[in-house]
């Protein structure tokens, strides 16, 4: 799967198109507003006869605004910092111990993974990791990192200039 980049020549190609672009476009002149009145005759006359609003803006300001966080209704089923800081203490946490052959099942921990040192293995695969899984001591993983699929250096080439014309086009015809 290859994937394409821009160098420094396609990307100065790109800032010149874009340079281009913008060549026509007006600059804004101080003390200039719009060049054309969008707002209908009945939106501004909508809006002449909202008048002033007295509202700051101020939560304070708000008629029958609760004032306790229990008043609301979307708190309903929230755990206060102490509920969570016991739900926490007493949560069951996972370890992990480094064996040289596994417990026997009736002994093993449920909360422990345990790591047998591979035979064979080498740099970053050198151990097999086991838990308690439905009663039974099960292979869950091992130190293996699988790099396949993962990008590197041959999966990209560079983006020509009709290629980046391609995209250009695409983005600024539609």
């Amino acid at each position: 799967m290859a994937s394409n980049f821009t160098g420094s020549n396609g990307l100065l190609y790109l800032l010149q198109k874009i340079k281009l672009a913008f060549a026509g476009k007006v600059d804004k002149v101080d003390g200039k507003g719009l060049s054309t009145n969008d707002l209908t005759d009945e939106l501004k006359q909508k809006i002449l006869n909202a008048g002033d609003s007295s509202f700051s803006g101020n939560y304070s300001d708000l008629t029958d605004a609760p004032t306790e966080v229990s008043a609301f209704n979307n708190d309903v089923g929230y755990q206060t910092a102490i509920q969570v800081a016991e739900a926490i203490n007493n949560s069951t946490k996972i370890s992990k111990e480094i064996v040289e052959s596994l417990p026997e099942t009736s002994s093993a921990k449920e909360n422990v993974i345990y790591m047998i040192l591979k035979e064979n293995g080498t740099g970053s695969d050198v151990y097999d990791e086991y838990m308690i899984v439905n009663g039974k001591l099960e292979l869950v993983g091992n130190s293996e990192v699988d790099l396949n699929g993962y990008w590197n250096e041959s999966n990209l080439s560079e983006m020509s200039n009709s290629e980046i014309d391609n995209i250009w086009n695409t983005v600024f015809t539609e």
